[in-house]
């Protein structure tokens, strides 16, 4: 993901062009992208640098992933639990560890209203919604858990099972066939 510039050492965008750099033309490469979006504060607001500093810095990386060909697919984020602990959310209902969807969706609209924003100027720049796949928006709660399968391995970070949940959704927008679990 684009980060923002530190002085230890070269950028972000210097590390994936000396990476680039080692591909043959054959080759083809897909970057994915994902950052914490959200403080973690009840209520739930957008990272103060997300919208003045990050996507400005995303922009910019896409732009040049789009000079070598390559697609990038953000992640927007996720659900944002408030529960201490994942612990405290083993009953098979998940219903202690519910969140209501109204909460945290207008938020989290925001967000992906912005990196929208952003798509359309870029045709390499692919958007994969986290969020209403894991929370429809025909819910009123969200849970951390689908068919009594935890889909989270915290309050913000999706464990194996969650993050299986939206592969086909993904190799759709790398436009990679996706048929019976098997990645072409």
């Amino acid at each position: 993901y684009p980060s923002l510039t530190s002085s230890d050492g070269p950028s972000f965008d210097e590390r994936i062009r000396s990476a680039l750099s080692a591909l043959t033309h054959d080759t083809k490469c897909n970057c994915s992208a994902s950052r914490l979006y959200l403080t973690r504060t009840n209520p739930v607001k957008a990272q103060d640098s997300l919208m003045d500093k990050w996507l400005p810095t995303l922009s910019d990386f896409v732009n040049n992933m789009e000079k070598q060909g390559l697609i990038v697919v953000v992640a927007g984020p996720p659900p944002l639990y408030q529960f201490p602990d994942i612990r405290a959310c083993r009953d098979q209902s998940f219903n202690s560890c519910s969140i209501p969807r109204q909460d945290i969706a207008p938020v989290i609209d925001d967000i992906y209203g912005a990196l929208h924003i952003i798509a359309k100027s870029h045709k390499n720049l692919k958007i994969l919604n986290v969020f209403e796949q894991l929370c429809p928006s025909q819910q009123n709660r969200c849970y951390p858990g689908i068919d009594r399968h935890m889909t989270m391995r915290d309050r913000d970070h999706l464990n194996v099972y969650g993050s299986e949940l939206l592969e086909q959704t993904f190799m759709e927008l790398v436009s990679l066939k996706f048929t019976n679990n098997q990645k072409n």
